[in-house]
């Protein structure tokens, strides 16, 4: 059970959505909380320690993928996506 339901916010840039990067959440391993979301490229692994947290996808594929898949073809400016410390998304905007 989560202390508190914190927001975890990211910002996404267009540099991203062209890049065809990733969203990847990194959870603590004792209790499962959200702490912090990347956005990183394909080809690079997560940053974490294993001992003490494990990343997950957030996204069925690429950032560019899942906004395509929302009605968002293009991303001109920078969007904010919020996920709960739960890691179930809140909202993009």
């Amino acid at each position: 059970m989560f202390s508190q339901n914190r927001k975890i916010v990211v910002t996404v840039k267009p540099e991203h959505f062209h890049k065809e990067w990733r969203l990847v959440g990194k959870f603590h391993r004792r209790t499962n909380e959200l702490l912090e979301l990347l956005v990183m490229p394909p080809e690079v692994t997560c940053p974490a320690d294993a001992r003490q947290y494990y990343c997950l996808l957030m996204l069925n594929g690429s950032i560019r993928d899942t906004l395509r898949l929302r009605g968002l073809n293009n991303l001109d400016r920078p969007l904010t996506w919020t996920f709960d410390s739960g890691g179930q998304e809140l909202g993009w905007c």
